[in-house]
C-alpha cells in the first residue's frame, strides 16, 4: 500500500515537473537547436498533442488514490502526505494554461489546490465511520469549501489576480466552491435532522454550531451585497434579477434558524416556542415596515422582496397553528393581527390580493 502511495506522490511530482518544463518549451527548443538537435519545433508540436491529456489522466488517478488513502489509511503521516498530491499536480496543470485551454487549465489548477485543502481537512480524522464522525467530516468539508469560496471569490481577485485571465478563473472557481458549499450545508442539515433527538438535538459540538452559523451569516451578507452592488454581480443581472439574491438571503436565514434549532432545541422550546406565532407576525410587520422604508429610499431591489415575504409570513401561523399549537398565543388574536396587517397592506397598495387574504 505504501509503495502505491509513494508512486501516487511521484506521479504528481512528474506532472508538476513536465508542466513546468513545458512552460519553458520555446526557450528549451532554441537551446536544443543551438546544440544541434534537429526539428525541436516539431518535437514541441508533437508533445502538445499528448502531454495535456496524459497530465490530466495522471492527475485524475492521483486524486482518486489520494481520496481513498485520506479516508482509509491508518497512518496520519501518509494521509497528510498524499493529501498534498493534487496541489503538487496543480502546478503542472497551471503551466499548461496556454491558448484555447488557458482558462480551463487555470480553473482546473485552482480546483486541484482546493481539493488538497479538502483532503487535508479530512486527513486529520481517523478512518472510522460512526454517525458522529460522518457528521464531523461533513462539517469539515463545509468549512473548507466556505473558506475556498472566500479566498477564490473575494481575496485573490481583489488583492492578487486583479485583472487578466487569472482574475476570471479565480472568480469562476469561487462560484464553483460556493455552490458546493451550499450543497454541502444542505447535506449537513439533513444529517443533523437524521440524528436529531427531541429535547437534546443533534450531537454537534458548540464550536461547530457556531462555525456553521458564522458561515451562514457571511453568506447572507454576501448575497445582500450582490443585490445592492450591481458591479459585483457575477451574472450581471438587472434589478429584477438581483432581487433573487435577496430571496436567497432570506432562505439562508431560514436555514440558519433550522440549523440552530436542530442542534440546540433547548434554546427555543422553553423561550420561543410558546410565542412562535407572535414572533412570526412580528417578523412580518418588521419586514413590511422595512420594505416601506426601502421604497422611500428608492432601494427597490430590497423593498419588493421584503414586502412579498412579509406579506406571506402571517399565513404560516394562521395555518400551522392547527398542527403546532402555541399555548401562550390565542389563535383568534393571531388571526386578528394577521388580518390587521393585510388590511393595512390592501389600503396602502390598493391590492385585491391583500384584501382577500
Amino acid at each position: 500500500v505504501e509503495l502505491c502511495l509513494a508512486a501516487t506522490i511521484s506521479a504528481s511530482v512528474y506532472v508538476a515537473i513536465t508542466g513546468h518544463l513545458w512552460s519553458f518549451g520555446a526557450n528549451l527548443a532554441n537551446l536544443g537547436s543551438r546544440m544541434g538537435i534537429s526539428d525541436t519545433i516539431g518535437g514541441l508540436k508533437r508533445t502538445s498533442y499528448w502531454l495535456p491529456a496524459v497530465s490530466i489522466g495522471i492527475t485524475a488517478v492521483v486524486c482518486v488514490v489520494g481520496l481513498s488513502a485520506v479516508l482509509a489509511h491508518e497512518q496520519l503521516n501518509w494521509r497528510v502526505t498524499v493529501a498534498l498530491a493534487p496541489a503538487i499536480a496543480a502546478w503542472g496543470i497551471s503551466c499548461l494554461a496556454q491558448l484555447e485551454r488557458k482558462q480551463a487549465a487555470q480553473i482546473g489548477a485552482l480546483l486541484l489546490a482546493g481539493l488538497s485543502a479538502i483532503y487535508l481537512g479530512q486527513a486529520q480524522l481517523d478512518p472510522q465511520w460512526s454517525d458522529e464522525l460522518i457528521l464531523d467530516r461533513a462539517f469539515r468539508l463545509l468549512m473548507v469549501l466556505s473558506t475556498l469560496t472566500f479566498v477564490y471569490g473575494f481575496a485573490l481577485p481583489r488583492y492578487l489576480f486583479i485583472e487578466g485571465s487569472w482574475n476570471a478563473s479565480v472568480r469562476k472557481s469561487g462560484y464553483t466552491s460556493g455552490v458546493l458549499a451550499i450543497v454541502t450545508f444542505v447535506a449537513v442539515l439533513g444529517l443533523e435532522v437524521a440524528m436529531f433527538v427531541p429535547g437534546k438535538g443533534a450531537p454537534v459540538d458548540d464550536i461547530q454550531v457556531a462555525a456553521v452559523a458564522v458561515v451562514l451569516v457571511a453568506l447572507i451578507a454576501g448575497l445582500l451585497s450582490l443585490a445592492l452592488l450591481p458591479g459585483k454581480d457575477p451574472l450581471a443581472m438587472d434589478e429584477k434579477g438581483r432581487m433573487f439574491y435577496v430571496y436567497g438571503a432570506q432562505a439562508v436565514s431560514g436555514l440558519l434558524f433550522a440549523h440552530l434549532y436542530v442542534c440546540r432545541p433547548m434554546w427555543f422550546d422553553t423561550v420561543l416556542r410558546p410565542y412562535w406565532p407572535f414572533i412570526m407576525i412580528g417578523l412580518a410587520f418588521a419586514g413590511v415596515a422595512a420594505a416601506e422604508i426601502f421604497q422611500r429610499q428608492k432601494i427597490r431591489v430590497l423593498a419588493e422582496p421584503f414586502r412579498r415575504t412579509g406579506g406571506l409570513l402571517p399565513l404560516i401561523p394562521a395555518l400551522a397553528m392547527l398542527i403546532v399549537p402555541a399555548p401562550s398565543a390565542p389563535y383568534e388574536l393571531v388571526l386578528f393581527l394577521a388580518g390587521l396587517m393585510y388590511l393595512v397592506l390592501s389600503m396602502m397598495h390598493r391590492s385585491f390580493m391583500y384584501g382577500a387574504a
